[in-house]
């Protein structure tokens, strides 16, 4: 710390730890930002019963969170008044240059507290938005009039991708241009990069060297929609089955599926496949912590989402060397490289092939399962995607230039030049 600088106290609130990108971001920037100029804290609530916990992470990252039970995703005016009042006490107690809150939850209840208690600098960080897929319209329309209100009390709003910067600006309202700064997620990537196939996964589940192998990776929750990935495994596994050469080979040992995550959406997700199939190609591995090695074993990864921030698992997916097919929504679109060919497969569904994934609409497994059987047949262009993905996730997504983005930023906006601080 150069002389004549302050420490700066910075309170970073987010609703929860469950498995993730926005704890991952959090922790690693709690973590990152810790020394001489800065002293961070990270604030949480607890993650519910039918999530993975990442508490774990921050136990590695050697980050002790603040945990404050009430605070958590459900709704319950009851807890959330309650959490507010905690918050409040503790801003009043800590006295944080900065609170730095992260989701919707933790961005309600973190802004309004500081601005009660009177702290000097208010950022928020969109890492998704319920804004759109989550709730009906009335509910919808409250909450983006809540949002826009938000925004009057906050010195900086932080969209992770230029299209979630326009969506939130343009379509939303939430508020002017000027107000927000664009800073793509960051992550500690090195493992998944370093990380050579070993076939572990593979031999653990039975499955042959030459099997195509795609993964569905997070949440089984209905805004994931991963009845898509079952719907397009049985519209290939269909497709497939009328192939003269398949007679000859098992199934199994030309596409399988593998499920990995959790939530309220898995017994219905099994009870389907047991009862229309394919059975015999899906597996659920529930969560786990051998990412960068189940990344390693797999083709492809599929993401089926109805609704999106810039998802994490496609980041990892890159940085393992591994492509995507995506439904393109939110900020997926900001993740693929190059100029799109658009095509049409064998199931007469439409996808868009980039340098280093596949777009396909939402909704659309006839869309999923074409490009999955294109991808498949396509083992050199894949190993080239691949390669391009991986490029792309270490030069944009890296944890150093996250962590320099946000210095940066907090630096900018605690110059007495640096941001009007009677926000409006």
């Amino acid at each position: 710390m150069a002389a004549g600088e302050t420490q700066i106290k910075v309170a970073r609130v987010i609703a929860r730890l469950n498995i993730g990108g926005p704890a991952i971001h959090t922790i690693l920037l709690t973590e990152g930002l810790a020394g001489a100029r800065f002293v961070p804290v990270l604030v949480t609530g607890v993650v519910g019963d039918a999530e993975g916990d990442m508490t774990f992470y921050a136990q590695e990252k050697k980050v002790e969170p603040l945990v404050i039970p009430v605070l958590g995703r459900d709704i319950s005016w009851r807890h959330d008044l309650a959490a507010l009042w905690k918050l409040v006490q503790l801003f009043r107690r800590m006295r944080p240059d900065i609170v730095h809150t992260h989701t919707a939850k933790a961005g309600l209840l973190g802004r309004l507290a500081a601005f009660a208690a009177g702290v000097p600098i208010r950022v928020h960080t969109f890492h998704g938005h319920v804004l759109q897929g989550y709730f009906g319209p009335a509910r919808t329309t409250l909450f983006i009039l809540i949002e826009r209100w938000l925004a009057r009390i906050t010195h900086r709003i932080i969209a992770i991708s230029p299209s979630q910067r326009d969506e939130l600006s343009q379509a939303y309202r939430i508020a002017g241009p000027k107000k927000f700064r664009v800073i793509p997620l960051g992550f500690d990537l090195e493992p998944f990069v370093g990380h050579e196939p070993g076939g572990a996964v593979r031999k653990e589940l039975g499955i042959p060297h030459g099997a195509f192998t795609v993964g569905l990776i997070g949440r089984l929750v209905s805004i994931k929609n991963p009845m898509l990935f079952i719907d397009a495994i049985d519209l290939a596994k269909r497709r497939l089955e009328k192939r003269p050469d398949t007679s000859s080979r098992a199934l199994g040992d030309l596409v399988r599926g593998i499920i990995v995550g959790g939530g309220d959406l898995e017994d219905a997700l099994r009870q389907r496949i047991h009862e229309k199939g394919p059975e015999e190609l899906i597996v659920f591995l529930g969560w786990r912590r051998d990412m960068a090695a189940i990344y390693a074993d797999l083709d492809m990864v599929m993401l089926t989402s109805d609704n999106e921030g810039t998802p994490v698992v496609l980041i990892e997916a890159m940085a393992s060397g591994k492509p995507f097919i995506a439904t393109d929504v939110g900020s997926v679109r900001d993740l693929v490289d190059g100029v799109g060919r658009a095509m049409v497969g064998e199931t007469g569904g439409h996808f868009t092939v980039y340098q280093n994934g596949i777009l396909v609409s939402p909704k659309d497994a006839q869309g999923l399962a074409s490009a999955l059987l294109y991808a498949r047949e396509q083992g050199e262009e894949r190993a080239r995607m691949g390669r391009a993905g991986r490029d792309l996730a270490v030069q944009r997504f890296g944890k150093e230039r996250l962590l320099r983005d946000i210095r940066e930023l907090y630096e900018e906006l605690l110059r007495p030049t640096g941001v009007e601080r009677r926000v409006a």
